[in-house]
């Protein structure tokens, strides 16, 4: 299937309140022909630690996270996240993720004005007329998709995945 046939995608965040329930959100995006992508819960934007994932957790986190792992390996086109970017969320709840942030070297954010940031939760740097290159910098906040996916290494399920589509969309 043609990958713009997709339906929509949608996007959850990952948090004490939704790790029981993404399998059941990946099964739904299956039946509704749309893809869906998960990204890490950080308090740095607003304070709020509810939200974050307790390490303590990071065994149900880790067999949830191999469970999508399995799911994606016999349905690819559904979960849009990279294996990598999945694979690295037990690491970012147990604070092991040191290596510098890549966020803004291959995906930016622009602003309705036009102004350019690195990520979502920074101020803005520019205008988009007036790009710079971004580098590399020590921030370990988060653990956004545009972070973990811009440091996912090109590996050959990667390819598949932008091939894939979900399946055709069933009307409820």
């Amino acid at each position: 299937m043609d990958p713009s046939s997709r339906a929509a995608s949608g996007v959850d965040v990952l948090e004490p309140r939704t790790v029981g329930r993404l399998l059941p959100i990946v099964h739904r995006a299956r039946e509704i022909g749309c893809g869906v992508n998960f990204s890490c819960y950080t308090d740095a934007k607003n304070g709020n630690t509810e939200g974050v994932i307790d390490r303590g957790k990071t065994t149900e986190l880790e067999q949830v996270v191999c469970q999508l792992l399995s799911f994606k390996r016999k349905t690819r086109g559904v979960i849009t996240n990279s294996d990598y970017y999945l694979e690295q969320i037990p690491r970012y709840v147990r604070g092991e993720i040191t290596e510098p942030c890549r966020s803004g070297m291959r995906t930016i954010h622009i602003d309705p004005t036009g102004y350019v940031k690195r990520c979502p939760d920074f101020p803005t740097d520019f205008h988009w007329t007036k790009f710079r290159k971004y580098e590399p910098i020590n921030c370990n906040a988060c653990y956004y998709a545009c972070r973990g996916e811009a440091q996912a290494p090109l590996r050959f399920s990667r390819v598949r995945d932008v091939m894939a589509s979900p399946s055709s969309p069933k009307i409820n």
